[in-house]
């Protein structure tokens, strides 16, 4: 057991000074000045922040140090530090820690009397936190050094010239985020100052552990212990202790089961851990002699994954490169053509190691000149797969190559990947043809006679391929750009038969409506299933305000009709067009008019043609809705009162309710008195029964019927009667005169009159009127009221005369 240099830190003239020092011929590092001084930080006079241990690396030594109040000193405060210290070069040959801890603490702490709860975690927390992350634990100060001392019986040569810990107060201050220490021992007191986010703080809670943690731990794993006794790393960080430990679990399970991809996954965690080609070689060779062995074409992954094993990490790459040629020399005559994609995209990426790329390129080549059909069919769909670039120099440019593939491309079928892979290929051959056929099978381009003309010229074979096979929507791509490629006759003759065409274009710009009206008079269908018919309706009203496109209107007009009847310039269409398709466009906007509920007038004198079909349709139907019957009746044109009462007598019955009042304020606004009258008879059958629907029309129009309508009206309606006297007396007489014209003399008798009081004349109304009135004055002693009660002795069942009985009563 190698043995440290001894230094004793404590008081000399109250100032912390070197009191000891056991190596003549060197001095100990300045650095231990302060590291062997009272911890800093601001500590409370109830802290125990003793016996404080530190070690690590300092200069070129590695040492530890153990820290104690020095009660004996004149000068408060002052502390009594002992040191250890090996040359950093050398400590790694210290196996076991603990018994010079035991030394250096003067025997006050002893190894096999205490326990580390926190040893787990603390393994658990050097591989697995970051970099840039301190450690920190709370752990008593005699348990904190057992856990360096365990720690430290499992760590490798290169990590124990590393390991370092400090007993620590407060966090370190700073800017530098590079962990300086493996990790501190804090004080439960000062333990919440280290709860940050750029601090682990250990607990004794663990989940769940992985091999690295409990190897570190404990150290019971043979093939770790193998791997770092006879492959020791050079690197010192512990994080690298999980990638021993994956190592591990690889190297056992391809001892226990040896496969090709258990190798590849070895060598590679291998090359990882040991980056230099001299480094672990035994068990580099293991595994690369398995995998030169036994790899074969069913391991098409397994080959592409040697692309970026380093070369520069292996002992040798000639063990692979002989039995990789023979194995891809066969895989790529029997590989799917898109399983080939990842060979080409690896063969020309820059990062793909050099041993790999050079043996894949020699066997493409050897598969590529192989003079077959098999091989041509081959060939046509390599050219499809990204990063094709790398068979030109392959194969012929010839014009019957081209042909041929073309003819292939065909019948073959592609994904719009391999097409642009294609197309790339054919400009780097000169192929026109072949490049033709890419833009017409590559749905991202969007005019593919420019892009061909860009590359190959208007001269070119691709050109006059290209015009026969166009798709259709790449020629109206063409005519809506303005090309000069094709006309708009040309592409109507297509559109005619793909009506749908339409359905994606903007009808509002120039070039789609100058090839609708073209398609229109193509005899092609202008409303094809799905067009927006309103939209395309109101830009062919925009474009025929502008200029003649009169001549397709016989073909639109039931779909345009309701944008027309709606248009803001709609009495200025009429004279746009001439007369026969005047006349079938008026039609049309007639049928839209009568379905349609808005409130749109019609200008008679401007749109005659228009309110004639109006006219002319709505005689025509067996009904009339109210709200078309008010429309209609609303327009400044004069109608015939017989007409009118025509269009009344076809107004639903069931709409009588909805209508009857603004029909009635309609009837009374113009004065149609026949109509009025017309209406009244609708309503009052000669039983004097009565329809109550046509009442709120009659009850607007009232005043325009005689006394005798006017006192039935209100007597069936809701309205209150106020009539004046001699109102009472008129309607009297009238009923007189109608019920009983030669019976006056008889009733005024029986009512207590004397008959030289009547008028005799020849006219049976004016007797009654006379009778009436002087009834009402006085010449009967029951007035007026006697002469009804006559009248109701013969006619007992008159509502007239009843309904007058109970005014006059009131």
């Amino acid at each position: 057991m190698i043995k440290p240099f001894q230094a004793i830190y404590g008081a000399r003239n109250s100032a912390h000074d070197l009191l000891f020092w056991d190596n003549p011929n060197e001095q100990p590092p300045r650095s231990l000045l302060g590291l062997t001084d009272k911890p800093p930080g601001l500590l409370s006079p109830q802290d125990i922040w003793w016996p404080a241990f530190g070690c690590g690396p300092i200069d070129d030594w590695w040492g530890m140090w153990w820290v104690t109040p020095d009660n004996s000193a004149k000068r408060k405060g002052m502390v009594r530090s002992k040191v250890m210290l090996w040359k950093r070069c050398d400590v790694h040959k210290v196996n076991d820690l603990l018994p010079f801890i035991e030394d250096i603490s003067d025997r006050t702490f002893i190894a096999k009397e205490t326990e580390c709860s926190l040893l787990l975690a603390t393994s658990k927390a050097l591989i697995s936190s970051d970099e840039h992350q301190l450690i920190a634990l709370q752990e008593s100060n005699l348990g904190y050094p057992l856990l360096v001392g365990l720690l430290w019986k499992h760590l490798w040569p290169s990590a124990k010239g590393s390991f370092s810990t400090r007993y620590g107060i407060n966090p370190p201050q700073g800017t530098n985020r590079q962990r300086s220490c493996t990790f501190y021992c804090v004080p439960q007191s000062h333990i919440n100052q280290w709860k940050t986010e750029n601090v682990d703080v250990v607990t004794d809670i663990i989940d769940t552990v992985d091999r690295g943690v409990l190897y570190l731990a404990n150290g019971n794993d043979y093939t770790i212990e193998k791997i770092l006794s006879e492959y020791p790393p050079k690197r010192a960080q512990l994080k690298i202790m999980s990638m021993i430990a994956r190592c591990a679990d690889r190297l056992d399970m391809f001892t226990q089961q040896p496969t090709v991809e258990r190798a590849l996954t070895l060598l590679r965690t291998l090359v990882a851990l040991y980056p230099e080609k001299n480094d672990a070689t035994n068990l580099k060779c293991d595994a690369l002699k398995f995998i030169s062995t036994n790899i074969d074409e069913t391991h098409k992954d397994r080959i592409l994954g040697l692309a970026n094993l380093d070369g520069n990490s292996l002992p040798s790459t000639t063990l692979l490169e002989l039995p990789l040629s023979k194995t891809c020399g066969k895989l790529f005559k029997t590989l799917p053509p898109e399983n080939m994609q990842p060979f080409f995209k690896r063969t020309s990426d820059e990062e793909v190691q050099t041993w790999w790329k050079n043996c894949i390129q020699e066997e493409l080549k050897k598969t590529i000149q192989e003079a077959t059909m098999s091989a041509q069919r081959r060939l046509l769909s390599w050219l499809g797969q990204d990063n094709s670039l790398v068979l030109l120099s392959l194969i012929p440019s010839d014009e019957s190559t081209e042909k041929y593939l073309v003819d292939s491309a065909s019948k073959n079928e592609l994904t719009a990947n391999n097409i642009k892979n294609i197309q790339s290929f054919a400009i780097e051959m000169k192929w026109s043809k072949l490049f033709a056929w890419c833009l017409l099978n590559d749905n991202s381009i969007e005019d593919p006679l420019v892009e061909l003309n860009k590359v190959f010229g208007r001269n070119s074979r691709g050109h006059g391929y290209l015009i026969q096979h166009l798709p259709i929507e790449s020629l109206v791509n063409e005519i809506l750009t303005g090309s000069q490629n094709v006309t708009f006759e040309e592409t109507a003759s297509r559109t005619k038969n793909s009506p749908d065409i339409f359905l994606n274009l903007d009808i509002n710009t120039s070039a789609v409506m100058k090839l609708w009206l073209a398609h229109i008079k193509a005899g092609g269908a202008p409303w094809p299933l799905g067009i927006d018919k309103e939209i395309y309706a109101r830009a062919y009203l925009d474009e025929l305000m502008l200029s003649n496109v009169s001549d397709v209107v016989n073909y639109i007009a039931k779909g345009i009709a309701h944008a027309v009847l709606h248009h803001p310039k709609r009495c200025s269409i009429w004279a746009l067009i001439p007369r026969k398709e005047r006349e079938c466009l008026a039609r049309e906007v007639a049928d839209a008019y009568i379905i349609s509920h808005t409130e749109t007038g019609i200008d008679n004198q401007q749109e005659t043609v228009l309110a004639d079909k109006i006219i002319e349709k709505i005689n025509g139907k067996s009904n009339i809705e109210g709200t078309l019957l008010l429309r209609v009746l609303s327009w400044p044109r004069h109608f015939t009162e017989n007409m009118i009462i025509k269009w009344v007598d076809k107004l639903p019955m069931s709409q009588w309710t909805i209508f009857s009042k603004s029909l009635g304020e309609m009837i009374y606004q113009h004065h149609w008195i026949t109509v009025a009258e017309h209406i009244y008879s609708k309503c009052f059958d000669t039983s004097l029964s009565y329809e109550q629907k046509y009442i709120p029309a009659i009850l607007e129009f009232v005043e325009f019927l005689d006394i005798l309508k006017q006192f039935r009206v209100k007597c069936v309606s809701n309205v209150t009667l106020h009539l004046a006297p001699s109102e009472l007396v008129l309607v009297v007489a009238t009923i007189g005169s109608t019920l009983a014209c030669n019976e006056l003399e008889e009733i005024w008798i029986r009512a207590g009159g004397k008959i030289g009081e009547l008028k005799h004349s020849n006219y049976p109304n004016e007797n009654w009127l006379d009778a009436a009135t002087k009834a009402e004055e006085g010449k009967l002693k029951s007035g007026l009221l006697g002469l009804v009660e006559q009248l109701l002795l013969s006619y007992p069942y008159n509502k007239d005369l009843l309904e007058i009985k109970n005014i006059l009563k009131n």
